[in-house]
């Protein structure tokens, strides 16, 4: 089943965080980030963010970024969603032409190596648009070499 989510015309890209959770994401990361180089997964310790952690995601590139997996669903992106997509493919999760933008975005990121950020809504089924801000933050995964998103999804609603 897929998640009937916003079309890319909903999401726009920002040059900056205006919310506060997302600022301190960012501030964390890069607190964790070795001088020219990214932070490694292991580097994103649990319990010293435990505040910010049901909003978080991880996703790994596979197929050489042509989809990604979601290795961590923060639970109130469960609860908005009303789904755990934690293991799944994002082509599995969304329609084709939301999973390409996204996908892009994602590819993006990695190719910068430099964080992205965004704001726009999504609706559910069953729910009001859904308003959100997001940030994408590179890191190395578990491997040292392949890069990986730590991804933030805050509600403004």
């Amino acid at each position: 089943m897929l998640i009937s989510a916003s079309k890319p015309a909903d999401i726009e890209i920002i040059a900056s965080p205006t919310l506060k959770s997302t600022k301190e994401l960012v501030t964390y990361r890069e607190g964790k980030r070795p001088p020219g180089g990214l932070p490694r997964r292991d580097d994103i310790v649990a319990y010293e963010i435990p505040h910010l952690l049901s909003n978080l995601m991880i996703a790994e590139p596979i197929d050489g970024g042509a989809d990604w997996i979601y290795r961590l669903v923060g639970t109130a992106i469960v609860a908005r969603s009303g789904r755990d997509t934690t293991g799944m493919r994002m082509r599995q999760i969304f329609p084709p032409e939301v999973a390409d933008v996204y996908i892009g975005d994602y590819r993006r990121g990695v190719e910068n190596r430099a964080p992205w950020f965004a704001r726009g809504y999504f609706v559910l089924p069953g729910t009001e648009h859904v308003q959100f801000e997001s940030v994408g933050l590179p890191i190395l995964g578990r491997d040292g070499a392949t890069v990986w998103l730590l991804l933030g999804v805050f509600y403004l609603n």
